[in-house]
């Protein structure tokens, strides 16, 4: 920001240096920006010949001319689609169509906005309502692809949604908003709307419904929606149900219940997201009488007790109770469906993860089992006010997610200290008698409400063997086991033979028998890290307990290393490995890599050889 700002030479210096810089080198996202700002001729020759490299370097380069579309030739999208499998960089090149109206939308833009990355999906059907005609949509809804049929749905209901949320054609009965939805907390301070100086109030999608002139405004794109509950098939069907539920009051409605009952969608009722979001605010003000802890022994009532055996007397809806009443969901994902807080690990699949003692031993001791990718720091700042929680992001913007789960954004330059401790910011005294430990543990280790996380599967034929041939599953946590061996320090070396550079969602380590990672208090390092995504890519997330692309590591190149250095030496017989236990996405997974372990660092010993399964040749043909 300060370069931009003073323009000039410096300006032109980080232009030239981007111009030396590798495509791979971490600098390459800020100085890009910057020759983009710039704007001198081989600046912008090398950053659209990037665009169109298909190198990772692609998606940055497009969205950087979307930033800067009057400095760059128009692109090729069409072409580049073609070539393109990546989400990223298909994202990319949506939002470059966003920034440039004239660039004309080719067709293969229709598919994306049924594509299973949210992300690409919403921006295609974005695109589309804005710029597709009723007709072009309506031509897309009949193909005989389905993910053709899907697209113009999702962009059909688009439409309808941006023409209520721009509307000046207001319902004539709404309601005024109330004094508490007036006001919006953030970061550098609240938005008030009444400063705005005019009545606020609101309505629902069905009350705008009603007006005759705004039905008239969509009639094409609602007819295609309701043409759309007829479709042969359910991917096609529901979305179109799911769009009309909200405008209510139309002829469509039984269908669109029927449709929506057969699909097991209760739009009518709370979600658990929505019970979960409830659930949070109850368990902040729990949170707000809790004290960290300080003691290093195990309280007198729960001394003793094996917990692998009591928990089974548990009830799972009194732990599910306690875990939101004690606070234990505004910092952690309930292990049930995934929502809650992000300041802790993930809860989610415990039962693959950990045993009950160790848990409770967690619980009653936040502070023997402190990973290093959750020390708090402290920041104070130069007027005397203290922060204290986790940095996500460093500069001249500091991003410190704080215990309640919001973001605090601070000015680095106002930091006048810092200080990191090893103290957990898990409060003390949550549980407060033996009974309701095994009610918690029974919750969060029953395997029924966990059963969309899939247990670890073995090898797939003689598992201890030194080298193994095994095909990567993108969803499923893939196990690769050895000999028991004493280590402290764990490797996986990537070896050439991925498509694109390999994403490890979570590296976990464990020992003979037991079902602790021991990973989760270790420190990971690694080879090098895909510049630009800080926001979800991180070196320590690889072990940070929390599954999903959002959380992962991707080298800067398709080979490299990824380590985890354990607390202390100890036995160790497996690790498990995962792309997306979210299944979400399905590419850069490993191919072939080895498995090492050392005890100080530098002595390795390779315990693992794991290589792709070969494909089987087609047969020959006859003549």
């Amino acid at each position: 920001q300060e370069i931009l700002r003073r323009r000039g030479p410096v300006l032109k210096q980080a232009a030239e240096r981007f111009l030396k810089t590798p495509s791979d080198a971490a600098n390459l996202s800020s100085l890009i920006y910057l020759a983009a700002a710039h704007g001198d001729d081989a600046s912008v020759k090398r950053i659209r010949k990037l665009a169109v490299s298909g190198e990772p370097a692609s998606e940055l380069a497009i969205r950087v001319m979307a930033e800067f579309p009057s400095k760059f030739e128009p692109l090729e999208v069409k072409s580049i689609l073609a070539k393109v499998k990546s989400p990223g960089v298909r994202h990319a090149l949506l939002e470059y169509l966003h920034a440039v109206p004239d660039a004309k939308l080719p067709e293969s833009i229709v598919p994306l906005a049924a594509n299973p990355d949210a992300f690409v999906r919403q921006s295609a059907a974005q695109l589309l309502a804005r710029r597709a005609s009723a007709a072009k949509l309506a031509r897309w809804a009949a193909d005989e692809s389905e993910l053709v049929r899907q697209g113009a749905v999702n962009a059909a209901g688009f439409h309808i949604w941006h023409a209520i949320e721009s509307t000046t054609n207001f319902p004539k009965v709404r309601e005024l908003a109330r004094p508490n939805q007036m006001a919006f907390a953030q970061a550098d301070g609240p938005i008030k709307l009444a400063d705005l100086g005019k009545p606020i109030f609101i309505y629902m999608p069905s009350e705008w419904w009603r007006d005759e002139d705004n039905r008239k405004a969509v009639a094409p794109y609602f007819s295609l929606l309701v043409k759309a509950l007829g479709d042969s098939s359910p991917s096609v069907q529901l979305p179109a149900a799911v769009q009309l539920f909200f405008l209510k009051n139309t002829e469509a409605d039984p269908k669109v219940l029927a449709i929506l009952k057969d699909a097991g969608v209760e739009l009518g009722a709370k979600s658990k997201a929505s019970q979960n979001a409830a659930a949070q605010k109850k368990a902040l003000r729990a949170l707000k009488t809790a004290t960290l802890s300080s003691n290093e022994k195990i309280p007198p009532a729960f001394v003793g007790i094996d917990w692998n055996t009591t928990q089974s007397k548990g009830k799972v809806a009194a732990g599910k109770k306690l875990f939101t009443t004690r606070g234990c969901i505004a910092c952690h994902l309930a292990p049930e469906d995934g929502k809650g807080g992000s300041v802790g690990p993930s809860l989610v699949g415990m039962h693959t993860r950990f045993s009950p003692q160790y848990l409770a031993e967690s619980i009653l001791l936040p502070n023997r089992f402190v990973s290093p990718n959750f020390y708090p720091t402290t920041l104070t700042m130069k007027d005397g006010a203290v922060h204290t929680g986790f940095i996500e992001k460093d500069g001249a913007t500091v991003e410190l997610r704080m215990i309640t789960g919001t973001v605090m954004k601070l000015s680095g330059a106002e930091v006048s200290k810092r200080a990191t401790s090893h103290q957990s910011m898990m409060p003390v005294g949550l549980v407060q008698s033996p009974v309701e430990m095994q009610h918690l543990l029974a919750y969060m280790l029953d395997r029924s409400i966990g059963s969309n996380v899939p247990v670890a599967e073995a090898d797939n034929k003689n598992p201890f063997s030194l080298e193994i041939v095994h095909r990567f599953d993108p969803e499923m946590p893939n196990v690769f086991r050895f000999e028991a061996v004493e280590a402290q320090y764990v490797r996986v070396d990537i070896l050439p033979g991925s498509k694109l550079q390999p994403c490890i969602d979570e590296f976990e380590i464990f020992a003979p028998g037991a079902e602790t990672n021991l990973a989760l208090t270790g420190k990971a390092t690694a080879s090098s890290l895909l510049a630009g995504f800080a926001y979800k890519h991180q070196i320590p997330f690889l072990n940070d307990g929390v599954y999903g692309n959002g959380r992962s590591w991707i080298p800067a190149k398709s080979t490299g290393w990824a380590q985890v250095k354990l607390v202390e030496r100890s036995k160790i017989d497996r690790v498990v490995l995962s792309r997306d236990r979210e299944g979400k996405l399905r590419a850069r997974l490993l191919a072939s890599f080895d498995v090492l372990v050392s005890n100080d660092g530098t002595i390795w010993k390779t315990v693992k050889k794991v290589r792709p399964r070969k494909a089987t040749p087609k047969p020959a043909t006859k003549q």
